[in-house]
C-alpha cells in the first residue's frame, strides 16, 4: 500500500481582514446595517477598533458579491436591491438548483444524506428559537450541499457567488415570516421590497 506524504502545512487563521469583513457581513444580514447606509471607513474602524486599511480591504469582496456599492468621491453604502435585482437572482437560484438536484440525486452517498438531514435539522431548530442567522446559514448550507454533490464546479462557482445575496434576502425574509407570526402587520411582499430598495440614507 502506498502512503500519501502530505508537507506539513499549519492551518491558516483567519486575518484581521477577514474577521472584519465578516462583522460587516454580520452587521448586513442581520439588519443592522441597511440598504441605503452609508459604510464610513473611519467610523467603522473605531467600532471594530482597527485601523482604516483592513476596513478598505474588507469592503473588496462585499462589492464584488454584490452587497455594498461604491461611487467615486462619495462613498461606499449597503446596496438597495430593486425588485427586478430580487426576482432575477432568485431566477438563477432555481436555476442552479434545480440542474444540481437532478445530477446529484441519483449519486447521494449516505455520508451527504446524513448531512443534509443535520442541516436541516439545524435550520428548522434555529427558526424554531426565533434565531434567523443561524437558520439561514444552515439553509443555505443545505443547498450548498447539493450543489457539491453535483460535481460541477462551474455550477458551485456560479452558485458562490450568488450565495451571500441569496442568504441576505432569505434572512430578511425568515425574519418577516416571524413578525408575522408575531402578529406583526408589516410582513408583505411590498414590504420586503420597500425594506430592500429603500433610498439611501444621508
Amino acid at each position: 500500500m502506498n502512503t500519501i506524504r502530505l508537507a506539513a502545512a499549519p492551518i491558516t487563521p483567519l486575518t484581521l481582514v477577514d474577521r472584519v469583513h465578516q462583522r460587516i457581513w454580520d452587521w448586513i444580514n442581520s439588519g443592522r446595517l441597511k440598504p441605503g447606509d452609508w459604510l464610513r471607513i473611519q467610523e467603522l474602524a473605531r467600532t471594530l477598533k482597527v485601523s482604516d486599511t483592513p476596513v478598505r480591504e474588507a469592503l473588496i469582496p462585499l462589492q464584488q458579491n454584490g452587497l455594498v456599492e461604491t461611487m467615486p468621491h462619495v462613498g461606499t453604502r449597503v446596496r438597495c436591491f430593486t425588485r427586478q435585482d430580487i426576482e432575477e437572482v432568485f431566477d438563477l437560484r432555481e436555476a442552479l438548483e434545480c440542474y444540481a438536484l437532478q445530477r446529484a440525486t441519483p449519486n447521494l452517498s449516505d455520508a451527504v444524506l446524513r448531512r443534509l438531514k443535520q442541516q436541516l435539522k439545524r435550520a428548522a431548530a434555529a427558526l424554531d428559537k426565533g434565531d434567523v442567522a443561524p437558520s439561514v446559514a444552515a439553509d443555505m448550507e443545505l443547498h450548498a450541499e447539493f450543489v457539491r454533490a453535483a460535481g460541477n464546479s462551474r455550477i458551485s462557482v456560479l452558485f458562490a457567488n450568488l450565495r451571500d445575496q441569496i442568504q441576505i434576502f432569505a434572512g430578511f425574509g425568515n425574519r418577516m415570516v416571524l413578525a408575522v407570526s408575531s402578529g406583526s402587520t408589516c410582513g408583505s411582499w411590498s414590504f420586503f421590497l420597500r425594506e430592500m430598495s429603500r433610498k439611501p440614507r444621508d
